[in-house]
Formats: C-alpha cells, structure tokens, sequence
C-alpha cells in the first residue's frame, strides 16, 4: 500500500484556535487545504485522521464504492483501493 504523504503548513491562525493545513491527496497528488471549520467537523464526528484525499478524489472514491456494493464487488474495490 502506498504511504501516505502528508505535507503540514500552518497557514493562519483561526479564531478558534485551530490551524488550516494542506495536505496532499494520495489519489491525484495535489496539494488540498483542510480548514479549521472541516476540522472541527472530523472531531465532532469522532474521526481520529486528516482526510487522504481532496474532495473531488473522494467524491469520485465514494461513487465507485457505492457502484462495487451495488454490483457485489466490494471485496475487489478494497483490493484495488487504498484505504
């Protein structure tokens, strides 16, 4: 599996204390600005790790893994899919 490459800048400091970070997705390679406010979002959800992917990568990674549970094919999508 494919490290994950994550690239930390601390861009401003937000009124909540919080710093927005770029990172870079581990699909397409470019560079994605993680906001204080989606954040903030990850904790209240209970996520304990920075998204691996941009948005428009992890539209496109969600499309296809609801096609593979359609289909049956989960098993083969994880397989061909970093996590």
């Amino acid at each position: 599996m494919e490290e994950i490459q994550t690239k930390i800048y601390k861009l401003g400091m937000p009124t909540d204390g919080t710093h927005h970070l770029i990172l870079i997705c581990i699909n397409c390679k470019e560079e994605f600005v993680w906001d204080s406010s989606a954040q903030k979002y990850f904790q209240e959800k209970g996520y304990r790790d920075a998204p691996k992917r941009c948005k428009s990568c992890h539209t496109k990674y969600k499309k296809e893994q609801r096609a593979a549970i359609q289909t049956g094919q989960v098993n083969q999508f994880h397989s061909n899919h970093p996590h």
